[in-house]
């Protein structure tokens, strides 16, 4: 996860190699928090607190603009379980600040939070942005992988060959460019799921094969991720 994460900000960052001026950075998140599991069970969940914040922070402290987004415009939700120093190589002074962060720019307040939908981003104007970054948690998995916002949004980057990044369960939401995303992912969830055909945005065959990996082990083991995040 680590490494992820530090491969999330060098990729963000280099935007600023290619411009002399700030760049505009655009952060999608999931509006959900939680994953609907089999047999009706519902995880709690939401984006972890690492991989937001780490690659935001890095992001500011470098001069850039950081406009968050999600599909419907609602506050996201921070996975409680990822507030904790494990993710922080064990340093709880950095968790705390990087908490701190995330409570001083009001991501997740229902009232005061800067989110704003990606409808929203349409009117602004993909052109507007010059990278799009999606962290992980499980709650991408709920909604960012079938949203046609999403897929709209990863098309035109990709078109553009504007930086993409994706963390952990972020590249689930590749998926959305798919023609027909919610059957293709109602077909993995049951695993009838042959090959990915005709998508838009069309990674390696290494990170198509973790993209169903991610997806099976979230549904599958979502308790066991849980039970390693408490300790």
């Amino acid at each position: 996860m680590h490494s992820m994460r530090k491969l999330a900000v060098a990729a963000m960052l280099g935007i600023a190699a290619y411009s002399a001026r700030a760049a505009n950075v655009l952060v999608v998140l999931s509006d959900s928090d939680h994953l609907d599991l089999k047999d009706g069970k519902v995880f709690a969940t939401g984006f972890y607190l690492n991989e937001l914040m780490q690659p935001v922070k890095a992001l500011l402290d470098a001069g850039h603009q950081v406009t968050f987004a999600t599909p419907e415009g609602k506050a996201p939700t921070m996975d409680t379980t990822s507030a904790d120093k494990m993710y922080f190589n064990g340093d709880e002074k950095a968790m705390r600040d990087y908490r701190a962060l995330l409570d001083k720019l009001q991501i997740t307040s229902r009232v005061h939070s800067p989110v704003i939908s990606l409808s929203r981003v349409e009117q602004i104007g993909y052109g507007h942005f010059d990278a799009v970054y999606v962290p992980g948690g499980h709650a991408p998995m709920q909604d960012l992988l079938s949203s046609p916002a999403v897929g709209r949004l990863l098309a035109d980057f990709h078109a553009r060959g504007k930086t993409t990044a994706l963390v952990c369960h972020g590249p689930i939401a590749l998926l959305s460019t798919l023609p027909d995303a919610p059957g293709f992912t109602r077909q993995l969830a049951a695993g009838k799921a042959g090959d990915l055909g005709s998508m838009t945005y069309r990674p390696s065959r290494v990170r198509e094969f973790c993209v169903k990996s991610a997806f099976r082990r979230s549904v599958d083991t979502a308790s066991e991720d849980r039970r390693a995040s408490d300790g």
